[in-house]
């Protein structure tokens, strides 16, 4: 396995790679008390994993992970040659250094937080972004929400657009979602995905 972090490749490879990825939902309640669940984009993955800089490398790989740290960076993070291939963007969420007597060189622990805005296909210079620029990009995307609504007996688009999107006129985008051919015909029991913007 190689673990390369922006312009720096790990010398000595980890005992262990960690990779979490935590999902986001949970449920609305409405004004009426019912209860609907919702989904919405995937949580981050994170990258967590230890090892060991030989003296010959620590003092100048950890002076370049600091500086990462400090400026916020958003860095380019690949490992290759696992179980696990991993090629995307991430910044630096902790960084510790341990230095233990006798050895030559220092024990780290790094967390690294995905980051989206833009793929490693997408990049057009260097293995950094300005972190201003990255956090604006992710400023201008809308999180969208998605609600499984059960229809009941007596909805219609209509309304459901207007109780969930706050407009009855939005209901083609909930057909459209959803590959209602004919919006009047919705049943008792089905199905529909709303997304909230």
């Amino acid at each position: 396995m190689t673990i390369q972090l922006g312009t720096i490749m790990f010398p000595i490879l980890p005992e262990s790679f960690t990779v979490t990825k935590e999902g986001n939902g949970g449920i609305y309640r409405l004004a009426d008390g019912e209860e609907i669940s919702y989904t919405a984009k995937g949580g981050r993955k994170k990258f967590s994993f230890s090892g060991f800089f030989p003296k010959t490398v620590s003092a100048e790989t950890c002076a370049q992970i600091e500086e990462h740290v400090e400026k916020g960076d958003v860095l380019s993070f690949s490992v290759f040659g696992g179980n696990y291939p991993v090629s995307l963007f991430v910044t630096i969420a902790t960084f510790s250094v341990t230095e233990r007597a006798g050895e030559e060189g220092v024990s780290f622990s790094l967390t690294l937080t995905e980051h989206r805005g833009k793929s490693l296909s997408d990049r057009q210079t260097g293995d950094r972004l300005s972190a201003a620029g990255a956090v604006r990009q992710e400023e201008e995307k809308k999180e969208e929400s998605v609600i499984l609504y059960t229809v009941k007996a007596g909805d219609t688009l209509w309304a459901i657009a207007k109780r969930y999107l706050g407009d009855g006129s939005r209901y083609p985008e909930i057909a459209s979602d959803n590959n209602i051919q004919n919006p009047n015909l919705i049943f008792p029991g089905q199905e529909v995905r709303i997304r909230i913007c």
